[in-house]
């Protein structure tokens, strides 16, 4: 089921893993930061428009922000194996 607290979580979660700023990203889609911070909060809904404009900022589907499935976030992905690469050789100094 959708909720607008789910959706502005995975919107955050993206944002932050790509080090954007609500202030980056707001100006990135033409919305305001308070716009952002409240779809982050699950507050408000967005427009079609900013949401399909969110997904390609944020390299992801439409998909995954409204339901949390559908293709993977690319970018996110490629985050998290340099992360277990980095760890695995840590593990190894240990």
């Amino acid at each position: 089921m959708f909720t607008l607290k789910e959706f502005g979580n995975r919107i955050s979660m993206l944002r932050k893993l790509q080090n954007l700023t609500q202030d980056e990203l707001a100006e990135r889609i033409h919305v305001s930061k308070d716009h952002i911070s409240r779809i982050e909060r699950g507050i408000r809904a967005c427009s079609l428009e900013s949401l399909i404009d969110l997904a390609q900022e944020l390299h992801t589907s439409t998909d995954y922000l409204l339901t949390g499935t559908g293709p993977a976030n690319d970018f996110a992905k490629e985050q998290l194996l340099s992360a277990i690469e980095v760890l695995s050789s840590v593990s190894k100094l240990i």
